[in-house]
């Protein structure tokens, strides 16, 4: 995402990079993988694992570009139907929770405000 984001023509990345207002989620890797552990013992089915704060790419991807150094995409509006962000009520109700719980403590340590707070 970062490359992609740098404008590297070589990067291969699937979602999308437009500052608009579809919704995405995040969840940090230290979190999944705990909850990848903690899933072995969890009822069949599907989870969601992810943050606490879905938020849309024209608020997030200008944090993220600020954090890498490199020009943040013109925002925008709009967005798929669809990318509406998940919640992770599932399996918090089975005692997992995010040690980040927001993907401003996650973007890599730098930029504005809380970016980087307790990665």
């Amino acid at each position: 995402m970062a490359a992609a984001l740098a404008g590297d023509p070589a990067a291969r990345f699937l979602g999308s990079l437009a500052a608009d207002d579809a919704v995405s989620s995040f969840v940090h890797v230290s979190d999944a993988a705990e909850a990848a552990v903690r899933a072995l013992a969890w009822p069949p089915g599907a989870y969601n694992v992810v943050d606490d704060e879905p938020a849309p790419g024209r608020t997030w991807l200008p944090v993220l570009a600020d954090a890498l150094g490199v020009p943040a995409p013109a925002p925008g509006t709009g967005g798929a139907p669809w990318a509406r962000g998940a919640v992770n009520d599932r399996a918090r109700a089975l005692g997992w929770a995010p040690a980040r719980p927001s993907w401003r403590t996650g973007f890599g340590g730098r930029g504005p405000g809380t970016v980087g707070q307790g990665v």
